[in-house]
């Protein structure tokens, strides 16, 4: 339905930046940590399913319209690349690993300038 560019649905991130030893346990943390590449990966799915025209509706128009708030006036601009990019697997924070969310398909979009 996020493909769809209805607008009652819209981006709602909940990064979750917890270490390996946190994470992996019997009682761990819940949630990816998706915020390093949460744009290029979103832009992935949404090209792969034929829907790129309603990327900029999910990401931050149909937000804003429901809470009836101003749009950024910021804008990215994203670029397809011939080659699928190389993502990291984990972060390191205080000599422990984040693990970063793998899509576990290839992404071939960035974020190439803000303006």
């Amino acid at each position: 339905v996020a493909l769809s560019g209805n607008k009652k649905f819209f981006l709602g991130t909940d990064s979750a930046p917890h270490t390996l030893s946190n994470k992996e346990t019997s009682c761990g943390c819940a949630g990816v940590f998706n915020a390093t590449y949460c744009i290029e990966i979103l832009a992935q799915l949404f090209d792969n399913n034929k829907a790129i025209g309603n990327l900029e509706k999910f990401l931050s128009i149909n937000g804003a319209n429901h809470y009836n708030i101003k749009k950024n006036s910021n804008k990215i601009k994203i670029k397809k690349n011939k080659n699928p990019l190389n993502l990291k697997k984990y972060l390191i924070l205080h000599n422990e690993k984040i693990m970063i969310f793998d899509p576990e398909f290839p992404i071939y979009w960035t974020v190439e300038d803000i303006y």
